[in-house]
């Protein structure tokens, strides 16, 4: 019975437990058959060994010998791991059946985990405090910290075949990267500072795995696809395949997928805190559309969704992110993209912040020809002239273009459409009244085939206020200072005043630019003055010039002379 208790109570899994059971089965096949059923049982019940171990399925050529070797410490022989496993023959492995390693016979190797794909900017700090500007290829390794610019992504693949996509404005700390056997199981333990990683873990065996921890909650994984999100009071976690067991506050709760779990900084978890995940938008109402170079990705709605997070890449695993946005809407613009072939993925968001499943669409982008570059009038600028003059581009191969103009930037029905326009300019036919338009242009190549339309280009046709009736102060004297003042236009206007003795304005007595819609001139002789007013944008344009006014200032002495003469006559009456 002494050894029957040290089998029951052994639970060390490098015990070469198979000796000991062929003596315990000798000693009582006669007389105890009971027994050893119940110590069948136990031995089950007691015996860790699966829990701790690492399982090879065995290939064909594979042999005893080799595969200790290959993967078990130099002093575990390779006789420990037959008896380990009951193998009979040693010679004869059947191809499709399984080996068992106990993890502590394992030899254990650092691992490198490799930046497979990176967009925008990310820093690696290494252990020993220096950093460098992160590149595709690197490999990086244990005490390793990667951090992500704002609209940057980086995806890291381990040694198992395991990735990570880390996104925008992260930071992630590689705090334990090991690798059993040249070619066995990996144990990854990550730490996310700050920000989002989606994850695709390859499955294990065994008790070591994946592991990544947040400020708030640590998830442990063997083998599925989940994401995780870190902010300064809460960590989400969502599970898409398989399961993971969270670790907050010295409690634990197992996700499996389709549900999310929600830490709040502070807070042990709780069952309540398991959610279960929105699902992806209908895949069929999916689309990506547009005659612009920036196409539009619209969606039906999800039932209790807060917002949307929308992923384009031009991989199909999106290792590669190009774009990482959120919208309130079922729809999305999307930046300018490249020639090719892209793949977006559109997820519904809870008001816990938790994102659900992904509904994804492959799309080509062709912008051949290309549309033209905009001159003029760019963007939000301000224009002047009611036939303004519309400058683009001449791309290449390009010989005809298409214009259009409109009220609103959808185009539903423009103000003016010209198709087949010989050149890279053009002028309306007659005037524009004042107020906000839209212009866009697309190229056609020499086979006939149209681009897509550059994007609208807003601007807003303003009218120079032209000043009307001029007036001036009260004439006093030759010396006294007079104010001209006339109509003014908006504020930002800027006025040209020109005075001369002659009506045609050939000979400029005054010249001068104010910003308020009126003049004091320190003085001014008698006699006729001629004044014209022109209004100024802040841009320098300039506006209509005034019709010529005429300013009659009386002479004072020869009102006293006619006077004086008048007087004297009157003496010699």
């Amino acid at each position: 019975m002494h050894l029957l208790k040290r089998v029951i109570e052994n639970a060390d899994p490098q015990a070469e437990l198979g000796r000991d059971m062929v003596l315990i089965t000798g000693l009582f096949h006669w007389k105890h058959q009971r027994l050893l059923v119940l110590l069948a049982v136990l031995l089950m019940v007691c015996m860790p060994a699966n829990a701790q171990d690492w399982v090879y399925r065995i290939r064909p050529g594979d042999t005893l010998w080799d595969l200790t070797a290959e993967f078990a410490k130099p002093e575990v022989q390779w006789q420990r791991l037959q008896h380990y496993n009951n193998i009979n023959d040693p010679y004869l492995l059947t191809p499709g059946t399984t080996l068992r390693f106990p993890l502590a016979w394992l030899r254990i190797q650092p691992a490198s985990a490799k930046i497979t794909a990176l967009h925008g900017t990310a820093t690696v700090t290494y252990s020993d405090g220096a950093s460098a500007d992160a590149v595709s290829g690197m490999d990086l390794s244990i005490g390793a910290t990667i951090q992500t610019a704002a609209d940057a992504s980086l995806t890291l693949e381990f040694a198992d075949g395991s990735r990570l996509t880390l996104h925008e404005n992260s930071t992630l700390s590689l705090n334990r990267l090991s690798l059993y056997g040249k070619q066995g199981m990996a144990d990854t333990h990550l730490r996310l500072q700050r920000g989002r990683a989606s994850n695709d873990i390859k499955p294990t065996r065994g008790s070591a795995g994946f592991t990544i921890d947040t400020p708030r909650a640590s998830s442990a994984v063997r083998g599925t696809r989940f994401r995780v999100e870190a902010t300064d009071s809460l960590s989400h976690t969502e599970v898409l395949e398989g399961q993971i067991v969270v670790t907050a506050k010295a409690r634990s709760a197992t996700v499996n997928h389709g549900y999310g779990i929600t830490v709040v900084d502070g807070n042990a978890i709780r069952p309540s805190d398991v959610t279960r995940l929105l699902p992806a938008p209908d895949p069929r109402t999916l689309v990506v559309s547009g005659e612009s170079v920036r196409l539009h990705a619209t969606w039906s709605p999800v039932a209790a969704a807060s917002e949307y997070r929308i992923l384009v890449s031009s991989a199909h695993d999106f290792s590669d992110l190009l774009v990482d946005a959120t919208s309130t809407m079922p729809a999305l613009t999307l930046p300018v993209l490249a020639n090719g072939d892209f793949w977006i993925s559109v997820r519904a968001v809870n008001e816990q912040g938790l994102e659900g499943y992904d509904a994804v669409l492959p799309f080509h982008v062709d912008l051949d020809p290309p549309p033209p570059f905009v001159i003029t009038p760019v963007k939000d600028s301000i224009v002047y002239d009611q036939q303004p003059t519309f400058r683009w581009s001449e791309p290449e191969n390009v010989r005809r273009y298409h214009f259009e103009l409109a009220a609103h930037p959808d185009f539903d029905d423009p103000i003016i459409v010209m198709d087949n326009l010989p050149s890279s300019h053009f002028k309306p036919s007659h005037p524009l009244p004042p107020g906000h338009y839209y212009w866009r242009i697309r190229s056609r190549d020499t086979d006939g085939k149209y681009g897509p339309y550059s994007e609208p280009i807003g601007f807003e046709l303003n009218l120079l206020a032209t000043p009307g009736k001029i007036q001036a102060d009260p004439y006093k004297s030759k010396s006294h200072p007079i104010t001209l003042r006339w109509h003014g236009g908006t504020s930002d206007q800027y006025y040209r005043v020109q005075l001369s003795r002659h009506a045609d304005s050939r000979t400029i007595k005054l010249d001068q630019v104010v910003q308020e819609p009126e003049i004091t001139i320190p003085a001014l002789s008698s006699g006729s003055w001629h004044i014209r007013v022109q209004s100024l944008s802040p841009d320098g344009h300039e506006g209509p010039i005034s019709p010529v006014q005429t300013l009659r200032l009386p002479c004072r002495i020869c009102h006293i002379a006619a006077g004086s003469g008048a007087l004297l006559i009157l003496l010699t009456l």
